[in-house]
């Protein structure tokens, strides 16, 4: 029934279902991230029969890119939605399962604003549709090639000058990403996190007028 709900939110948003192979070869989410905690421990990986890597899908995202990259669509922007099973080799423990459902949805070929938008107003309008009401949003940016390293640099800074109060686990990730430090949700890491530089305070023109627009 939530699949069903979704469906029709992404039908009514012009978005086309895609399936993508439960399996891929490993390259493709080897691309996600080396840094990432899906790439260094938490994916099912294996060789078959001729003697290819392969891989259970840990996310869907980068099958949905595969796909886009390979069939180069011209009717642009592209947009699909997805749901189905994804498998993490990870600790099982409450809410938290090694194979475990998704729903969501890409829009690849344009870098306009409004499809920003558009995709966070179809979250928020899945979210009312099923009864929710105590829902928060809150925004953010990645930057662009221009502001970004300046951001990279501070962040990397203050967490180095904070290290200590970090977690095994996040020192680690601070040497490969910094910007992966910021996704832990271990309790020790949290007063660091909230402290440190946010990347709306480094934003270029550009990357600042698509934030805002």
């Amino acid at each position: 029934a939530l699949v069903d709900v979704f469906a029709e939110q992404c039908r009514l948003a012009g978005y086309g279902h895609i399936m993508s192979p439960i399996f891929e070869e490993l390259g493709v989410f080897l691309r996600v991230g080396e840094s990432t905690d899906v790439v260094t421990k938490e994916m099912y990986d294996f060789e078959d029969k001729d003697g290819r890597r392969i891989a259970l899908r840990p996310e869907l995202t980068a099958s949905v890119v595969r796909a886009f990259v390979q069939h180069n669509p011209t009717n642009l922007p592209w947009k699909a939605w997805y749901e189905g099973p994804q498998f993490r080799h990870e600790k099982p423990q409450a809410g938290r399962y090694r194979q475990f459902s998704q729903v969501g949805v890409e829009a690849l070929g344009t870098d306009d604003p409004a499809i920003d938008a558009e995709v966070i107003a179809l979250a928020w309008d899945f979210y009312a549709s099923l009864g929710l009401q105590d829902v928060t949003l809150l925004l953010n940016s990645l930057g662009d090639e221009s502001c970004r390293p300046v951001y990279l640099d501070a962040l990397t800074s203050y967490f180095t000058d904070s290290i200590a109060e970090l977690s095994e686990q996040s020192q680690y990730t601070l040497q490969v990403n910094p910007l992966r430090v910021l996704d832990s949700k271990r309790p020790e890491d949290q007063p660091v996190i909230d402290a440190a530089p946010v990347m709306v305070d480094f934003l270029s023109e550009d990357t600042g007028e698509h934030f805002t627009g």
